[in-house]
Formats: structure tokens, C-alpha cells, sequence
């Protein structure tokens, strides 16, 4: 098992790839992120879930744009159902903010490329720094936050990118993957473990803003998900232990690397398929 100073040394270094935020955007969303709580003479426990998920979705389209006027932004109109609205639309630049998987987005991104000239960025949020806290069902009562011990990166993304393949490789296509700081309230509705296994999500309060990392390029995608670990020839299995990223998703991601030309399928080792990287100038 690793010891505490070697994890403390993986996260450093795992840290050390993310640029730091200039203080104007980290105090732009914090600003964003304090108006969508309650004042301080608000009872906690009345105003926790009264916005749910949109909450964190509010905030973000107001980090993105503040001006509402550029926010919700019907791009093809039609019925009900079929009525498609960007979350914001400014200076020919549309964002689509993504609180949940990327599943839902295909049909709207392969329209906003196929038939206008905009832009297109989707916006992910990721908790890397997260606390807990836990709502009992029966008393409604919220428990001391607690901070969780692990810290998620770019690379949780990787599951949800697979839905996103086709347009990766498109130059009016980005994803803007936001690291926050964030509370989460689960209710304590589960099994085991005090009801804590198997719970439900209650609400996300986002808090800070702790780095801001684009994905346009091939070099982007090799910088987060082709670690510099692996050796020139590798197998699925060493990419996953290089990676951090497991099962299915690994595959997911070998299968966009190759198709972006950054790796290459080649000699069995073994009994497992091959790859080998590209080399990269420096």
C-alpha cells in the first residue's frame, strides 16, 4: 500500500499539469458562486436543494456571461420537444454547460457544427476538491462537512469524451473542463455503512474556482490522458496503470488517442494488442 508522503507526491504531481488560475477568474466565479447561497441569517437547511443541480449550472453560465440577455439562446427553434437553446451565446460562441454525462449533448453539438458557423464549447465541472455532508431524511438534520480524500482530475472525463468522439478532431470544438472546489449534500438513504452506500446525491454548491483546462488540440488531449509514464510500446492494461483511468473508459481513450494520430495500433505483446506512442517533437 502507498504510503502517505507517496500520495502526497503523486498529487503534487498530478497537480503540477494544471496551470493556475489568474486570480480575475478565480474571484469572478467566486463571486458568481456566493450569490447562489443564502445569506448568513438564512437557515441552513431551508435553502439547501431549493435550486438542486441548477444551482452549479446557474453559476457557471454566469462566470461564462453575466449579461442574461446572452444566456438560453434559442439557436433552432421548432416545438417543445424539438427546440434546441444554447445555455449562452456570445461573440459567435456557444457554450453548453454539462453538469452530468455527455450522452445527451450529441444530437445539439452535431447540429450547432453541421448547420451554423459558431463555435462550440462545451463546459464540464469537475469537484476536485470536495467535502461531504450528509442529510438524515428523518430529522432533516446536516452533518459537519468532511472532506473527501479523493481528488479527481481531467482525466474523469475520459467515459464521457467517448460520446463526444466524432467532433474532438473539429477546430470549432472545445471542452473547457472546470476544477472546482465543491460542497456535496447526500441524503443518508442508502445501505450500509449508515445508510451511506448507495445514496442519493441532494445538491452541489460550487465554491472556488482552482483551474481552467482547455481541450482543443491533439496536444491537449496528449498533455492529460497520454502520460509520460508509458514506454514507446504498451498494452491497454499499462495504459490504464499509467493513467488512472479503468476499464471500459481506458478503452474509450485508446480508441480516441488513435483516432486523433497520437498512438498507433501495432504488434501483439503477448497475448494483448499493442500500441505504440507517436513521438512528439519537443
Amino acid at each position: 500500500m502507498p504510503s502517505k508522503a507517496q500520495n502526497s507526491n503523486k498529487n503534487e504531481k498530478q497537480a503540477a499539469v494544471y496551470p493556475p488560475i489568474p486570480t480575475v477568474s478565480a474571484l469572478r466565479f467566486e463571486k458568481f458562486a456566493r450569490l447562489s447561497v443564502a445569506g448568513d441569517n438564512e437557515d441552513e437547511s431551508s435553502v439547501i436543494g431549493t435550486l438542486n443541480e441548477k444551482r452549479l449550472h446557474a453559476v457557471i453560465k454566469n462566470y461564462l456571461c453575466d449579461d442574461t440577455s446572452k444566456q438560453e439562446i434559442t439557436v433552432f427553434d421548432g416545438n417543445k420537444k424539438s427546440r434546441i437553446a444554447a445555455d449562452v451565446l456570445v461573440d459567435g460562441q456557444i457554450y453548453e454547460v454539462q453538469t452530468g454525462g455527455f450522452f445527451p449533448l450529441r444530437h445539439k453539438i452535431q447540429r450547432y457544427l453541421a448547420e451554423t458557423e459558431y463555435r462550440v464549447t462545451v463546459v464540464a465541472p469537475v469537484a476536485h476538491v470536495k467535502y461531504l455532508r450528509w442529510i438524515d431524511p428523518a430529522s432533516g438534520s446536516i452533518s459537519e462537512r468532511h472532506r473527501s480524500p479523493k481528488k479527481v482530475g481531467v482525466t474523469s472525463l475520459a467515459k464521457e469524451l467517448y460520446w463526444l468522439r466524432d467532433f474532438l478532431a473539429d477546430e470549432r470544438f472545445s471542452i473547457k473542463v472546470l476544477l472546482l472546489e465543491m460542497e456535496e449534500f447526500r441524503m443518508q438513504d442508502g445501505w450500509g455503512n449508515g445508510g451511506k452506500r448507495g445514496s442519493n446525491r441532494f445538491d452541489r454548491i460550487p465554491l472556488s474556482l482552482l483551474a481552467e483546462i482547455e481541450l482543443q488540440t491533439s496536444a491537449d488531449y496528449a498533455k492529460y490522458f497520454l502520460p509520460n509514464a508509458l514506454t514507446e510500446n504498451f498494452t491497454a492494461a499499462d495504459y490504464s496503470r499509467a493513467s488512472g483511468i479503468r476499464g471500459k473508459a481506458a478503452y474509450s481513450m485508446i480508441k480516441i488517442l488513435c483516432d486523433m494520430g497520437l498512438i498507433f495500433p501495432a504488434d501483439k505483446i503477448g497475448r494483448a494488442q499493442g500500441y505504440r506512442k507517436l513521438k512528439m517533437e519537443n
